[in-house]
């Protein structure tokens, strides 16, 4: 009964919050979420958590490192079908003008989401070397499409150091980075090395760009680690015949 009772006072106290600020979750519609960004755009107060984290790849679940499949290419597909694609691209077209940092920063990662290589003369991949400082995450590649993001994959995959921008508490940005040099004597670093290569990977079963081919057949031949080699060879069977089947 006690158990119960606290489960009443959680579920209670998470109902009560801004819908925006519900443990991460998204209760909004996207449409709710696309005129906060549209309020953004015309110069409103900017939240670098809630205003705009549940569009674009906010809502896709995609939890493990699995997300070379069917399941994600509908998802992406869909959010290039999205009828709030052309609002999203003129909200952005308009903060990315206006250049304050973060909501800039925001919009970009938006404009890849939606597969929107280009807006207007701006160029999504040409403002990741602006905004994004260490690259894109490679989902967020993915979802772009832009086989121009091919050669930048390549270089990423088996880097000894992956880094990403953040905001700091005063809203400067601060760099965060994890370092996999000394992966051969933590297991928890040998994980995060082997999922920061296979992300890679499932990007390149995504844009599935023959220029990767002849570096797929390298990392599916040669990588150390053999669940590595199978996602690479998983992407190269890509290149060849369409996706079916499962995730």
């Amino acid at each position: 009964m006690k158990r119960c009772a606290a489960l009443v006072m959680v579920v209670t106290a998470l109902t009560a919050l801004p819908s925006s600020a519900r443990a991460g979750e998204c209760v909004g519609g996207d449409a709710d979420y696309v005129a906060q960004l549209e309020q953004v755009a015309r110069g409103g107060p900017f939240d670098q958590v809630g205003d705009i984290y549940c569009l674009g790849l906010g809502r896709f679940r995609y939890g493990t490192n699995r997300w070379a499949g069917p399941i994600a290419a509908r998802y992406f597909a869909g959010l290039r079908r999205s009828p709030l694609r052309g609002r999203v691209a003129k909200a952005c077209s308009k903060i990315l003008r206006r250049g304050k940092y973060w909501p800039a920063k925001q919009c970009v990662r938006l404009m890849a989401a939606y597969g929107l290589k280009k807006v207007g003369s701006l160029d999504t991949i040409e403002l990741q070397s602006k905004y994004f400082p260490f690259g894109l995450r490679p989902i967020e590649l993915a979802a772009l499409g832009d086989p121009r993001a091919t050669p930048q994959l390549v270089k990423r995959f088996g880097a000894e150091k992956e880094c990403f921008e953040q905001p700091g508490t005063d809203g400067a940005r601060k760099r965060s980075c994890t370092d996999f040099s000394k992966r051969e004597r933590n297991r928890w670093q040998r994980k995060e090395y082997r999922e920061a290569k296979i992300a890679v990977l499932n990007a390149m079963w995504h844009l599935a760009d023959p220029q990767s081919r002849s570096f797929l057949e390298t990392v599916a031949r040669d990588d150390p680690d053999e669940l590595v080699r199978q996602r690479a060879a998983k992407a190269l069977q890509r290149l060849t015949r369409p996706a079916a089947g499962g995730r």
